[in-house]
Formats: C-alpha cells, structure tokens, sequence
C-alpha cells in the first residue's frame, strides 16, 4: 500500500501507521509480518552516501571545471597570439587600439554567449535525463535545477571572455606597431 502524506504531518502519520502494523503484526503472531518504508525513512540511511556522493562529485565537478577553463584560456590566447600579424594590419590601416579592444570584447562575448546558449540547452536536457534516471532508480531522490550555479557560470565566463582579449592586447599594443608587423612576417 502507498501513502502520500501532506509536508508537515509525515511524522504523525508514520506514527500511526507504526502502531497500526505493530497491532497487526502482534495479532498475526507467527506469521510473515507487515513493514514500513518510508521515503524520509531511505533519505535518512542514505544521508551518508549522499554526502560522500555530493563530495566526489563536487571535486570532479571542479577538476571539470578548472581543466575547461585552463583548455579556454590557452585557446583564447593561442588564437590571439597567432592573430597579432592581422590585428597590426588593422591597425596599420587605421583601426585604433580602442576599436580593436571593443572588437575582441565583442568576440569574447560572443564565445560567452555561445557557451552558455550551450549549457543552458544541451547542459539542461542532460540534467533532466539524469533527472529522470536517478527518479527511477531512487525512491527518495529530489532534484533542484542549479540555476545558481548556472548563473555564476555565465558570470565568470563572462569575466574570463572579457579579461583575456584584453590583457593580451594590452601585452601587445606594448610593442611598436611597425616592429609587429616585422615580427608576423
């Protein structure tokens, strides 16, 4: 038999429905008895994996994490570095420095964009598949999307996208436009 129960009053109800199966059981002597499993029941004997699991999985996350952005902020450079030739041009032919920072915030933002266009639709649909699956197979499983964590994402990679162009144009435009153009050559 299932039960749901209204938030609030799941501990009464466990109660009474303890003494009801104690009553049975009692009355039943010898014979196969009834039991309780309750979902706050498996939440609380779970409680100890579900912290280990939360902290595996939250190192892992982080590892993730960290190794994405190292593999972001090393193409982001490379590619800047090995576009010095094309932005000396441009300013050879007159872009100033102010308009080629806009341009590469403008090109990070759009990485950002991208990104997390990405995370919120594919990244999304994979958290609800695993939504479901864990559903399936755990009796007391809840889920909250992370829109939190989402969010403070998008900000960082918005930071990073924004700071890099600009740290590396700021590196270069050190250097005289004319020994630039020498160097790519």
């Amino acid at each position: 038999m299932e039960l749901n129960v209204e938030k609030g009053k799941e501990l009464s109800a466990e109660k009474a429905v303890r003494r009801i199966l104690t009553r049975e059981n009692g009355r039943r002597g010898d014979e196969a008895g009834l039991f309780l499993i309750s979902k706050a029941g498996l939440l609380q004997e779970a409680q100890s994996y579900i912290r280990g699991s939360r902290l595996i999985l939250g190192i892992l996350s982080m590892v993730l994490i960290a190794a994405g952005l190292m593999n972001y902020l090393n193409m982001m450079v490379t590619g800047l570095w090995s576009r010095q030739r094309e932005f000396a041009l441009m300013e050879g032919v007159g872009m100033t420095r102010r308009q080629l920072c806009g341009m590469l915030v403008i090109e990070g933002l759009y990485y950002c964009l991208l990104t997390a266009g990405l995370m919120l639709t594919a990244g999304s649909g994979i958290l609800f598949l695993v939504h479901l699956y864990m559903k399936a197979k755990l009796a007391y499983f809840t889920f909250t999307c992370p829109w939190a964590v989402f969010g403070v994402m998008i900000l960082v990679l918005a930071c990073i996208c924004v700071c890099v162009p600009l740290a590396v144009s700021r590196k270069t435009g050190r250097t005289g436009l004319a020994k630039r153009l020498a160097q790519s050559n």
